[in-house]
């Protein structure tokens, strides 16, 4: 029997059993038999019937077609020529499988062995593998060696197939081509042979269906013997897809791996030099020759994957070598190891594989699935079986019955998701009894629920009614119950009624009125699974009405009766007024802020995504809601629901049509009113790019014609006068009377009311907007309106218009600014307040809509003009202070870790009080916004109007004040401080030399020492030296310079221990520590000259929305900073706008193209591209640069380095 027979026949009769095991499980479900035992009885019963039945007359039938062809074998059969063939090809292979299953076992001699196919020439492959041709196979202990023949002859398609049987799927592991020297000669006869050896290779690749990996083995000669030669493992492996330069890379360091082995070897015996023989054919003429040969293998579609080029010279066969035995050299051993890593490929498709692939893994999914799903609900059975019993269990106590109800509803809730949504994967291979055990189980949940649930719920319900019921009509205590009461009502009607349960109404109704435990049951217990439990009751109560329970009649009349007394039916109320706005949405649709405007674009000036509901419109109101509060008020008496009657008796009061429509009218205003108070609040204003988009915005906003403001509060004044009516007779009557008695009995009133206007509903909500929008400009009276807020929006959009075509935009946008910083008012600011008092005139109700449109708009218009002031005091900062300072400091200590050191009175240029280039430039030029407390200097807030001063700038000002008030006290750079040297362990000696004064100390008693820095002397520097008791005088360190102290003292750790003192700890090579107290006399002495390492002047003053960007904190200060990066902000309150070019904005539909603005835009613009020498100055606080670190990239060479 042939393997794919056998395999098929193990096939078969596996899904013959599991299809038995499915017959026998479906059957027992049937007639009731769950043991498992049994059912595994009777299927092994069955099993074993049909083998003996069915099974041995086909292995009967089977061993007698065998014993009949082993009988026609024994006869002598015609000897043909196919047959001398047959055997030809069939005898090497049948040794060799007997030999290997002999040798390495009857299932591991496929795979114990790295198969090699040896082609190449007859005389080349003798020499490199001696008896191979005439033996056909050689093996050692992990190699053996086939003899495919000669790369110049067609492969032998019978040879192959044979070969193939042996291992069909991995036929080889790889294949060896023996080449000489003579085969890389770049000649046409050599290019044939060549092209001839690939295309042999590549069909005897289709036969075998696989592809091994391609090692050539080059056999040298030599005219000396080389027998007693070390053989050396020589050659290279190659990488996938190699370069041409790839290989002779590779070939190179052959060359001089070949070299120095090579002279090992002469040095030893002069006749050896087969390695520098190598060396130099490769070198001289086997390289070139080799670059252009080898890429042959490579190109090749669906060739070999060339491996390795490996040396090797004539091999001796010993004599008492075996027969079929191999000696493996070096060579042939690195092509057996590297064949274990090369993989090679398969040839077309495998059709086998994948069949059989397909197949098992069907069949293992298949039987695995039906085992997987037949315990799994077999489990789920027996668990729900065993929860079934023991929350029913009469003996258990009601905490251990409540405990198990509760895993068995988890159990039935996950049935319920299941049934619902579908088992698991693993539980669908044709066994899930999902819903027959879901149906199964609920009698048995119920009376677990009836006992542990169910009464006790219907117990305490009962019992509340009763209270209830029996209390005195009037007392207060009824009335308190009466909500609480009517819950309970509703409950245990909908207990005795599952149609009409309210599923979560229930549920949260049940676990309200039962937070108290029962007796028997602690609290923690109750909490814990009883609301789980009472909720999942109400929510399956309506799907089994067997489940009702028999309510009390008398009780529930009797509760009826009391809360219609008691609440008066306000819930019909309420469902009438939901029913009408239902009605209403249904036709009339929701209104955005363009349908508002009448289709008016506004996206220039503001937007929304908010909408006006439909149903709460002044066309709504009119067309359909005010009817149908008229016909429910007229046509139909309130209903009442049905916990509070019982359908056939009607209650004895019946609710007043007027206060229902009473009712009804300020439910349905108050929600109108709220629901434009969300749409208007929600409205916000479009943030301009630049100051010619505000004159755009400022100019659609007043333009009385195209406004959209104007359009949205005459839309808001009509919406808003919905329902208005005049004013009553009575009140005009009352009004007159107070005017004729005189002015005591007037009513005061905060704002005067026009008795011509009329009133209604929504006048508590839209007056002070319809104030502002129906106001008049009279003389002599201060009434706030929209015509003259339009009136000075007017006045500010001329006067910035006024700026940008000014010849100087800059100049005069500074001068207003400055004009603001004084106290002094304009316009501008003057229609801010306006804009300001109207918003707050509107309450806090319109907060959001008042400042949006009435606040935001003057707001950024200040902001455009601000902005330009802002830029123009930064570059006079960078001009006149920050590119001066990096001029002079740029590179130098203690700003940068360089050996240049700052100069003294450069600095002093600087920062010295009073007279120095920084506080004259604060003092004259911020003098407003700044001014100077102490050591420190503090922003003005009131005079800074909107200005954002830089925190970098603040903190860097009040570091340089510090530092100055300290060095320049006396005018000349210098600070005096003391030095007290302390004893260490080991140290013999210290001293300090510091400017010319010298500190030492030789463990005696400590002294202060008072010393100033910097010093008089004509080298200065500090310099720190030791001794110890085993060594002489150590020198720690000695920088040089002006600043060598501040350097010296960069090293030590510092310590502070109180306000004045500090200890410094200076650590040795040899692990000692030098100990020193330095005591100051001002701030911090000289270790606050350490706060200037890595310091760096801010290049702004004020903050901006084009505040350049720092430059990288590894570059030098002197290289240009990096441009700023422009990004949308999104609109909001006090947001500075930007002044750049307005071109880079989409144009809005209303706006105007100025000469003026686009020349101011462009001078603008300019300005932000700076120069590279301003640039450089664009930087804030820089981290001290990364230590550079030299990567050196690695390349991976696949080639043996022996």
């Amino acid at each position: 029997m042939s393997k794919w027979k056998l395999f098929s026949f193990i096939i078969i009769t596996f899904l013959f059993i599991l299809a038995l095991w499915w017959v026998v499980d479906y059957f027992t479900e049937i007639q009731g038999w769950n043991d498992l035992g049994q059912k595994l009885f009777i299927w092994g019963s069955a099993c074993l019937f049909f083998t003996l039945f069915g099974l041995l007359p086909i292995m009967f039938m089977i061993n007698n077609q065998i014993k009949a062809k082993h009988q026609e074998e024994q006869k002598s059969p015609p000897i043909t020529e196919h047959n001398k063939k047959t055997d030809a090809v069939n005898s090497p292979f049948l040794d060799l499988a007997t030999h290997l299953r002999h040798r390495y076992g009857l299932f591991s001699w496929r795979r114990k062995l790295r198969w090699l196919l040896v082609t190449g020439e007859a005389v080349d492959v003798e020499q490199a593998a001696p008896g191979l041709i005439a033996q056909g196979w050689q093996t050692s202990n992990d190699t053996l060696l086939i003899w495919g023949g000669s790369s110049q002859t067609p492969p032998d398609e019978a040879w192959l197939k044979q070969l193939k049987k042996l291992r069909w799927r991995r036929p080889i592991d790889a294949q060896v081509w023996v080449v000489s020297a003579l085969h890389y000669e770049p000649t046409k006869v050599q290019k044939a042979f060549q092209d001839k050896a690939l295309w042999h290779m590549h069909s005897r690749n289709k036969l075998l269906r696989w592809a091994a990996p391609l090692y050539l083995l080059d056999l040298r000669t030599m005219t000396w013997t080389q027998d007693e030669r070390e053989e050396l493992q020589v050659g290279t492996l190659f990488p996938a897809k190699p370069q041409p330069d790839t290989l002779t890379k590779l070939l190179s360091a052959v060359v001089k791996q070949t070299t120095g082995l090579g002279m090992e070897q002469v040095m030893i015996n002069n006749r050896h030099a087969f390695l520098l023989q190598l060396a130099q054919d490769l070198e001289q003429r086997d390289i070139p020759r080799l670059r252009a040969w080898l890429p042959a293998f490579v190109t090749t579609q669906g060739g070999n994957q060339l491996r390795g080029l490996l040396f090797t010279s004539k091999v001796t066969r010993p004599d008492t070598l075996a027969e079929h035995a191999f000696l493996p050299t070096p060579a042939w051993q690195v092509v057996t190891d590297d064949s274990r890593k090369a993989k090679g490929r398969g040839v077309g498709i495998q059709w086998v594989n994948s069949a059989v692939a397909t197949v098992l893994g069907i069949v293992l999914l298949f039987g695995v699935g039906c085992i997987v799903s037949y315990i799994g609900n077999r489990g789920l059975i027996s668990s729900a079986e065993d929860l079934a019993k023991q929350s029913t269990d009469p003996r258990a106590s009601l905490t251990e019955r409540l405990t198990r109800q509760q895993a068995f509803k988890q159990q039935i809730s996950q049935l319920q998701y299941r049934a619902e949504h579908g088992s698991p994967w693993y539980l669908r291979f044709g066994l899930s009894t999902n819903n027959k055990l879901l149906t199964v189980l609920w009698p048995y949940y119920h009376t677990a629920n009836q006992q542990n649930i169910q009464q006790p719920i219907v117990d305490n319900l009962y019992g509340k009614l009763s209270e209830l019921v029996q209390m005195p009509p009037n007392s207060p205590e009824r009335a308190a119950l009466a909500k609480a009461g009517y819950d309970r009502l509703k409950a245990y009607l909908m207990l005795s009624r599952p149609d009409r349960v309210d599923a979560p109404l229930l549920g949260n109704i049940l676990i309200e009125n039962n937070k108290q435990a029962p007796a028997t049951v602690s609290d923690g217990v109750w909490q814990s699974v009883g609301p789980e439990l009472m909720q999942f009751y109400a929510s399956n109560l309506s799907r089994h009405p067997d489940w009702a329970i028999k309510p009390d009649r008398t009780l529930v009349s009797d509760a009826r009766q009391v809360l219609i007394n008691q609440i008066g039916m306000q819930n019909a109320e309420t469902s009438i007024y939901q029913g009408i706005l239902r009605r209403v949405g249904q036709n009339y649709g929701n209104m955005s802020l363009s349908q508002v405007l009448n289709g008016m674009d506004s996206r220039t000036l503001f937007t929304t995504d908010e909408e006006v509901p439909g149903m709460f419109t002044r066309d709504a109101w009119e067309g359909m809601v005010e009817k149908e509060i008229d016909k429910a008020v007229k046509n139909r008496r309130e209903e009442i629901d049905w916990v509070l009657t019982d359908g056939g008796k009607q209650p004895a009061n019946d609710i007043s049509p007027e206060v229902l429509k009473q009712r009804l009218n300020e439910r349905y205003f108050t929600d109108y009113s709220a629901a434009w108070l969300n749409f208007l609040n929600s409205i916000s204003w479009t943030r301009a790019e630049s100051m010619s988009d505000v004159i755009d915005q400022l100019t659609l906003l007043a333009d009385a014609r195209q406004s959209p403001l104007i359009g949205l509060m005459n839309t808001v004044k009509y919406q808003g006068q919905t329902a208005q009516k005049g004013r009553a007779l009575t009140e005009t009557l009352v009004k007159s009377a107070q005017a004729a008695f005189g002015s005591k009995a007037k009513r005061l009133d905060a704002i005067p009311i026009d008795d011509d206007t009329p009133v209604g509903p929504l006048d508590g909500t839209f007056a002070p907007l319809l104030r502002i929008v129906q106001a008049t400009t009279k003389e002599g009276c201060d009434n706030l309106s929209l015509q003259t807020y339009l009136t000075r929006v007017t006045r500010v959009r001329l006067k910035l218009q006024q700026i940008t075509s000014a010849p100087d935009p800059q100049a005069m946008t500074q001068s207003l600014a400055k004009t603001v910083f004084e106290g002094k008012a304009i316009d501008l600011t003057d229609t801010r307040d306006y804009g300001s008092l109207i918003a707050a005139s509107m309450g806090e109700e319109w907060a959001g809509f008042g400042s949006n449109l009435f606040v935001q708009p003057l707001e950024q218009a200040w902001q455009a003009v601000l902005e330009p002031a802002a830029m123009s005091f930064n570059n006079a900062w960078r001009e006149s202070i920050v590119d001066p300072w990096y001029r002079a400091f740029n590179g130098r200590y203690p700003f940068k870790a360089t050996a240049n050191d700052v100069s003294l009175p450069e600095l002093g240029r600087f920062l010295r009080p009073d007279t120095g280039l920084i506080e004259r430039f604060v003092s004259t030029q911020l003098g407003g916004m700044l001014h100077k407390q102490g050591d420190v200097w503090v922003a003005d807030a009131l005079n800074s109007q909107g200005l954002t001063l830089n925190p970098q700038f603040i903190s860097a000002l009040n570091q340089l004040s510090r530092i100055s008030a300290m060095l320049y006290a006396n005018g000349d750079a210098g600070m005096t401080f003391e030095l007290m040297a302390r004893p260490s362990p080991g140290v013999t000696k210290t001293e300090l030399l510091l400017d010319g004064a010298t500190l030492s100390y030789f463990n005696q008693m400590e002294s202060w020492k008072t010393l100033r820095w910097p010093g008089d002397a004509y080298t200065p520097g500090a310099q720190l030296s030791w001794s110890t008791e085993q060594t002489g005088l150590r020198l720690l360190d000695s920088p040089k310079g002006s600043w060598g102290w501040v350097r010296l003292l960069d090293k030590a750790n510092i310590t502070q221990l109180d306000s004045t003192r500090y200890r410094l700890v200076w650590k040795a090579d040899d692990g000692s520590e030098l100990n020193y107290i330095l005591r100051v006399q001002n701030n911090s002495g000289p270790v606050e000259l350490l706060s200037l390492k890595g310091f760096t002047l801010p290049a702004n003053v004020f903050l901006t929305s084009r505040t350049p960007v720092m430059p990288d904190a590894s570059g030098d200060m002197t290289q240009p900073a990096k441009p700023a990066t422009k990004t949308t902000a999104s609109p909001r309150k006090h947001t500075p706008v930007s002044t750049a070019d307005a071109s880079t904005v989409m144009p809005a539909k209303y706006r105007k193209k100025k000469a003026a603005a686009d020349k101011v835009a462009q001078s603008i613009a300019e300005q932000a591209t700076a120069t590279p020498d301003e640039t450089a100055t664009d930087e804030s606080v820089q981290p001290e640069p990364a230590e550079e670190t030299t990567i050196v990239p690695m390349m991976r060479r696949e080639h043996d380095a022996n």
